[in-house]
């Protein structure tokens, strides 16, 4: 891989992986080996989250695609060998939060994938990508169960700092690709309290606690 073309994505855009009819791996140890490095590696490289995430689903049984997948990535990492992440030196605990999802992400049991990342002032502190545990019947529900994953870890996050002794008076906030949405904001709770996303979290009553854990939140006016 010495003599290897850079590329400047991890995976291949809109590649099924899942779909593979390859052939599999006679050995599948190099390939497990070089997964688990790169988990080791996404711990420091929020870009590497979703790439690994997709290729560690085939450790069992990976297929020469997946092979061929895992060693596009070493092909990225050439290419940009110095990300890393820089930790700001500014007094700055505001807490900031990106989530998205990927819906229908896997085409066998069509689950969403949900992302996040996570700012203390500017400093990147948390992210993980991950599969949703149950079939999201649209992209709005999809969305909801990315914030609500994304709420989650801000919640402890928060925790964290107040046993620490760190005064965190200012609302947390969550952002998404499409629009930003401040969790406080009274644009926000008008929008999650709006007839037809009531109607949406009726309907599923798992995902409605989720939703009513949201609207606490907001409720509460950054005071949790």
């Amino acid at each position: 891989m010495l003599g290897c073309k850079p590329v400047s994505f991890p995976l291949e855009q809109h590649k099924k992986l899942a779909l593979s009819e390859s052939a599999y791996l006679v050995d599948p140890t190099p390939y497990r080996r070089l997964i688990g490095r790169f988990i080791y590696l996404a711990a420091t490289r929020p870009d590497l989250a979703f790439s690994v995430h997709i290729l560690s689903q085939f450790m069992q049984k990976p297929r020469a695609a997946h092979w061929e997948s895992a060693l596009r990535i070493v092909r990225y990492l050439k290419g940009n060998p110095g990300q890393r992440i820089l930790l700001s030196s500014e007094n700055n605990f505001q807490i900031s939060g990106w989530c998205d999802s990927d819906y229908a992400g896997c085409p066998l049991t069509r689950r969403s994938v949900s992302g996040y990342f996570v700012q203390l002032g500017e400093s990147p502190i948390s992210w993980k990508t991950k599969k949703q545990s149950i079939v999201s019947k649209s992209s709005s529900e999809a969305e909801y169960r990315a914030m609500s994953f994304l709420k989650d870890e801000l919640v402890w996050i928060k925790s964290v700092l107040r046993s620490l002794g760190v005064p965190h008076t200012t609302p947390m906030g969550i952002f998404r690709p499409e629009r930003s949405l401040h969790i406080m904001s009274p644009l926000m709770s008008n929008w999650l309290t709006s007839l037809p996303n009531l109607l949406v979290a009726r309907r599923l009553k798992l995902f409605g606690s989720s939703w009513a854990f949201l609207i606490s939140m907001l409720q509460l006016e950054g005071r949790y």
